[in-house]
């Protein structure tokens, strides 16, 4: 999910090259991550998703903040739309060894 959300963000990216505006295609992209990453941790018995999915609704945030207030700057914009991604990662990272541990634990 992550993987073809950043793909076709590049695109996406490209139709508004000067983020002045909300840039629709990338929002769209990023409201479907979000169902995406809502469905995956409703589903899942781990909890990395719940922190994925939280924190990637700052990033859908940040495109609704600028539909209230179209006169933000754009390098604010795009620094509140990607300043997420690396976050969302860690936490993958970490909470997928911590769940694997504790999947471990209770098995063994």
């Amino acid at each position: 999910m992550m993987g073809a959300a950043a793909l076709i963000s590049i695109p996406a990216a490209r139709l508004d090259p000067d983020w002045a505006t909300t840039v629709f295609a990338v929002f769209a992209v990023d409201l479907c991550l979000m169902i995406g990453l809502t469905g995956l941790a409703v589903r899942s018995r781990d909890h990395w998703p719940i922190w994925a999915a939280g924190l990637h609704l700052n990033t859908v945030i940040s495109h609704c903040a600028t539909m209230v207030a179209p006169r933000i700057v754009p390098k604010v914009y795009q620094t509140l739309e990607s300043v997420w991604s690396v976050p969302i990662l860690i936490v993958m990272v970490i909470g997928i060894a911590l769940d694997r541990r504790h999947g471990i634990a209770r098995t063994g």
